[in-house]
């Protein structure tokens, strides 16, 4: 099945008419559906854990856990160019700020990312969110 799957990023594209409106920060059942599924496809096809060079316009380092109930730190990264590990799909919802904007994504989401062009490594204690839109590139390094 592999062979069908040219990247966690073309398959998450796919999926993308699927969500319908994602508006909200409330998760709704179509958004833990797809979620499930693309896990289980990205399982058979076997391309869990597996790395990419991957250029985006945009992401996002946010901690692997923090309480629901409490403001969260991240990172936001404009243009970025990055060898990662694959590890699953996410959706990020990070509300309006003053000055800002509201992100509502699809994410391929990484671990292990080494972010050029300084060669830095993400902290441990943070996933690399791409939202799928954001993706320009993304080839195998495996």
């Amino acid at each position: 099945m592999s062979g069908l799957i040219k990247n966690p990023f073309e398959l998450g594209k796919s999926y993308l008419g699927k969500l319908g409106n994602i508006n909200n920060f409330d998760t709704n059942p179509v958004e833990e559906k797809v979620l499930i599924e693309l896990d289980d496809i990205c399982t058979k096809a076997e391309i869990n854990d597996q790395k990419y060079f991957t250029s985006a316009t945009k992401a996002f380092a946010i901690p692997l856990s923090f309480p629901s109930s409490e403001k969260v730190s991240y990172h936001e990264f404009q243009r970025l160019d990055f060898e990662a590990v694959f590890v699953t799909y996410s959706i990020i919802k990070i509300g309006q700020f003053v000055g800002g904007s509201a992100v509502r994504a699809l994410c391929v989401t990484f671990n292990d990312a080494l972010l050029s062009p300084y060669f830095d490594y993400l902290d441990n204690d943070h996933l690399l969110h791409v939202p799928v839109l954001a993706i320009s590139n993304m080839v195998s390094t495996d």
